[in-house]
């Protein structure tokens, strides 16, 4: 009868060390997993942080080409103004001579 219980608790504590392996085997198994999913979205995110970087360039480069444009019709209109004025200036000074 002893040896009986003994058998029984052999048995109970190597069912308990099975179950423990594969639980652990299955955490393994869920930490690779895990692991290979985390890969993925590290690739995926990186790989959109260049298409970002990439869109950043192309609008910073439009972004200094409108400055450009911009910069250049103020000082068309700034010369403009300042032709008039010189123009304006001088038929007032004929006019007052």
């Amino acid at each position: 009868m002893i040896s009986s219980y003994f058998h029984l608790g052999h048995d109970i504590v190597s069912l308990h060390s099975q179950l423990m392996k594969k639980e652990s085997q299955s955490h393994s198994i869920t930490l690779v997993m895990k692991k290979s999913e985390l890969q993925s979205q590290i690739e995926f995110l990186e790989q959109r942080v260049h298409i970002l970087e990439r869109e950043n360039a192309n609008t910073t480069n439009a972004l200094y080409e409108i400055e450009n444009r911009l910069q250049s019709q103020l000082d068309a209109l700034t010369n403009y103004t300042m032709l008039n004025r010189e123009n304006l200036d001088k038929l007032r000074h004929k006019e007052e001579v």
